[in-house]
């Protein structure tokens, strides 16, 4: 699926648009493609036959209504105050009976000094409504329109105002913003999680863009739209009787100035922060379904207007110009990560680290596509910046060399062509390189074979395991290349002991350094497993069992476990899901995302936390958020779980390998533990902080010399564990 498909469905979790995708195809119908260009070409035609329309400038009204968000508002009318503008203006604020006390007592106290005109309705009158009050009160001079959970930037008025001066048939403006659907940026159709400061940076870039021509649009976006006075004078006031919870208003104002000629634009010049609403409630899902529903049937081109609109995609050079402006200008440090397709724990540690170093560095993410193709996004916002084949990678290296890149992060190689590998290799930056699991020893990223059977032999790796390589790789050369990878690389992060021990017996020589994931470092020092009620006698234990389980993770012995304890006091609810159906008496909550994780561990009360896992994982995030709360936990005894677990009190390390009948077993003296037994207190080993103290110290260059990019630490026992305890550089 392209980018502009994946735009498309992006854009259907997003009001108005949600209902009007929801039957699109990769082609636009040849009927609403018909109705599109009818609609303008009557637009056009009403242009040229009738006069232009004589604009005056006056003082501009920004118009604001309020109800709740004390704080988003109060942040909202510091900037519209603050911010430098050429352009006069007079705010006028509508409190539409707010029910908090703090918003009413804060606009009273800016009225009476004269920064704003106010106006408080005496009851609750809905959005709709009190955006017309505003606007019949607005007597003169053009008017903005503006969302209380705003945050507007130096001559962001101006930039509107001029906007609109480019055409006198202009009736809307609105602005870039990172939560405005087809006016979002750096992502078409989506709501872009930046800072405000970020935004503010984007504002500054956007102002600095030539443009030749405002680009017009199907609809206003309703978070910042400033209006005409002449279209406002010919086109009336939002549709209060029929839009008046609040959907789909300003999309059938836009229709209707269209049909009278008027153009509504896009600003590129202009960035304006939009908070938004994260999701919407299932009554307002309802209310916006039935105003599309309305706004259809009043105006049956609208949705075809917005398809073609969508699959043309005409503000796509004029966001590539502001992304390259942004990456021309950009003075953070470059991160270069190459990682797989695949999600799971590896994307977890991406995003992560993506999350917590956003103000201090930019992320690019390579990731391999078929063949042998790679695509470079600009990351947390996953937007594509271009898909080059093995034979345009020199027209990627010249792109990477304009951009202040400190160094390549490796994140996993899975679906690598050794082209790219070697490319990586040879390509000058330091290298660093983290692993998650078996896959560049083996090509097997588990160590398990055909039947999914942990192998601990060495010896019999070669000749047993099955590889994930693809079929034109031998596994001699991906070794060779591998290797000659974590030979170069500065630092080779492993997030476990386990894992850092099996890569030593095979690869001595490398730069190895114990670092657990970030999440460690931030939520460092676990508590203490806390006293809880006993079992009563007739209470089931209940055993929950986290994440997606395939059959290395335990899918299997779950399965097997709760059938032949089937008359015990058992109760087994697995918090994910398995890679097949498994047995009714496990009961299932299915996909989650893992900001849900915690709530649903938290709202099933489990008595102990079961890792039926039967291969050594190399950290488990899934075991981070059960010890973050607390629980009781049961882990095999491979992998990072003995490392992660020891000392802790309620925990129990069984063998990895057990059949069901020694879990059903072990079980049972578990239950009893728990009513009876007398906890330690447990002392944990400090984070090394190597994330947030060190990760963004490796700089270097395409032009650094080959002796500074040898590993830089010498492999010892008194350091290797230890980050703090490695040598001075």
């Amino acid at each position: 699926m392209n980018f502009r498909h994946r735009a498309t469905q992006k854009v259907l979790s997003l009001f108005p648009f949600r209902w009007a995708l929801s039957g699109m195809r990769k082609t636009v119908e040849w009927r609403h493609q018909f109705i599109a260009k009818k609609a303008y070409k009557r637009w056009q035609q009403v242009r040229t036959t009738h006069p232009k329309p004589c604009h005056t400038h006056g003082t501009v009204q920004v118009i604001i209504p309020v109800y709740k968000g004390f704080e988003e508002t109060k942040r909202c009318l510091q900037q519209v105050l603050s911010a430098q503008n050429k352009t006069s203006f007079q705010l006028k604020i509508i409190n539409d009976a707010s029910p908090d006390t703090r918003i009413t007592n804060y606009l009273r106290e800016l009225e009476a000094n004269g920064a704003l005109s106010l106006v408080e309705n005496k009851k609750n009158l809905g959005f709709v409504a009190s955006v017309n009050l505003g606007l019949r009160l607005a007597q003169e001079g053009d008017i903005v329109l503006l969302n209380s959970d705003t945050v507007v930037f130096d001559h962001w008025l101006d930039q509107l105002i001029a906007c609109a001066d480019q055409d006198a048939w202009i009736g809307t403006v609105t602005p870039f913003s990172n939560n405005a659907t087809i006016c979002s940026f750096p992502v078409f159709c989506a709501d872009n999680p930046i800072s405000i400061k970020q935004a503010q940076q984007f504002h500054e870039l956007a102002q600095s863009m030539s443009l030749n021509s405002p680009i017009e649009l199907p609809t206003a976006v309703g978070f910042c739209m400033l209006i005409r006075r002449q279209c406002l004078l010919a086109v009336g006031v939002l549709d209060e009787a029929a839009f008046g919870p609040g959907y789909g208003e300003e999309n059938d104002f836009c229709m209707r100035a269209a049909n009278l000629g008027w153009k509504n634009v896009l600003c590129g010049n202009c960035f304006v922060y939009h908070q938004g609403s994260v999701s919407f409630g299932e009554s307002q899902k309802h209310l916006a379904k039935k105003a599309l529903e309305t706004l259809n049937r009043i105006h049956p081109e609208y949705l075809p207007l917005v398809n073609d609109f969508l699959l043309r995609d005409p503000i796509k050079p004029l966001r590539k110009q502001l992304t390259d402006a942004f990456f021309q200008t950009q003075k953070k440090p470059i991160v270069l990560m190459a990682t797989q397709r695949e999600g799971g724990g590896v994307q977890q540690h991406i995003q992560e680290l993506v999350d917590y170093f956003k103000e201090k560095a930019v992320f690019l993410l390579l990731q391999p596509i078929a063949e042998e193709s790679v695509e470079l996004y600009w990351q947390p916002y996953g937007l594509s910046l271009g898909v080059y084949r093995t034979d345009d990678s020199q027209a990627l290296e010249e792109l990477l060399r304009q951009l202040p890149i400190i160094k390549v992060h490796i994140q996993h190689t899975r679906g690598w062509a050794l082209h790219w590998l070697n490319w990586i290799k040879d390509l000058g930056y330091p290298i660093e390189y983290t692993l998650h699991d078996y896959f560049a020893l083996t090509g097997n990223p588990k160590l398990t074979d055909r039947n999914h059977r942990f192998l601990a032999d060495p010896q019999t790796w070669s000749a047993t395991l099955p590889n994930e390589l693809p079929p034109h790789i031998s596994l001699t050369r991906f070794k060779q290349t591998q290797m000659e990878l974590l030979n170069k690389s500065q630092r080779v992060n492993c997030p476990s002991r386990s894992l850092l021990n099996t890569y030593k017996q095979i690869l001595p020589n490398c730069a190895y350094i114990l670092t657990p994931h970030l999440d460690y470092e931030l939520a460092a020092p676990y508590p203490d497993p806390q006293p809880r009620q006993p079992i009563q006698t007739e209470q089931p234990l209940r055993i929950a069992v986290l994440g997606a389980l395939g059959p290395e993770k335990g899918a299997d012995l779950l399965e097997q476990t709760a059938r032949m304890a089937s008359q015990e006091q058992f109760k087994f609810h697995l918090i994910g899901y398995a890679y097949r159906r498994l047995n009714r008496i496990i009961s299932q909550t299915g996909p989650y995302a893992q900001a849900e994780l915690k709530s649903l561990i938290q709202a099933y009360e489990p008595h102990v936390i079961w890792f039926p896992c039967q291969w050594p994982e190399s950290y488990s995030y899934t075991l981070s958020t059960a010890l973050e709360l607390g629980l009781p936990i049961v882990a095999p005894m491979i992998g990072a779980f003995p490392e992660r677990l020891e000392g802790r009190s309620q925990t129990w390390l069984l063998d990895w390998d057990l059949n069901p009948n020694l879990v059903i077993s072990s079980l049972k003296t578990i239950r009893k533990e728990l009513n009876q037994k007398q906890w330690p207190e447990w002392i944990q080993s400090r984070p090394t902080n190597y994330y947030s103290n060190h990760y963004l110290n490796l700089i270097g260059s395409p032009a650094a010399k080959e002796e500074k990019m040898q590993p830089r630490i010498n492999l010892n026992e008194e350091h290797v564990f230890d980050f703090e305890k490695r040598p001075s550089e």
